[in-house]
């Protein structure tokens, strides 16, 4: 499977593609740090983003932050993303039953 999570960022080199447990995540670098869009995780998974950010927030492992960052149509948007650092122990605590069944294949 691979996380396709779509153009971020108003500058191409801030795009990074970050390997994931031999999946590839489309991310954005600030400085040393890398951020991956909680709604493009969301989005290829098929589970909700407004509860998943919900729970991020109110969890002291997660370190999040608001990006504006450029979608796919080309327009800026503030966007919820996760640290890469955070982004484990997020995937560990979703419910698999939850989960589009194609991606789960």
């Amino acid at each position: 499977m691979s996380l396709t999570l779509g153009f971020m960022g108003g500058d191409m080199a801030n795009i990074v593609l970050v390997n994931f447990a031999g999946d590839e995540l489309v991310a954005s670098r600030d400085g040393d740090d890398v951020w991956v869009s909680v709604r493009r995780v969301c989005e290829a998974l098929g589970i909700d983003r407004k509860n998943q950010q919900e729970k991020l927030e109110n969890k002291s492992w997660a370190v999040g932050v608001l990006k504006t960052l450029t979608g796919p149509d080309g327009k800026n948007y503030e966007t919820f993303c996760l640290h890469i650092d955070s982004v484990p122990m997020w995937l560990a605590t979703i419910d698999e039953n939850r989960v589009a069944p194609e991606v789960c294949q």
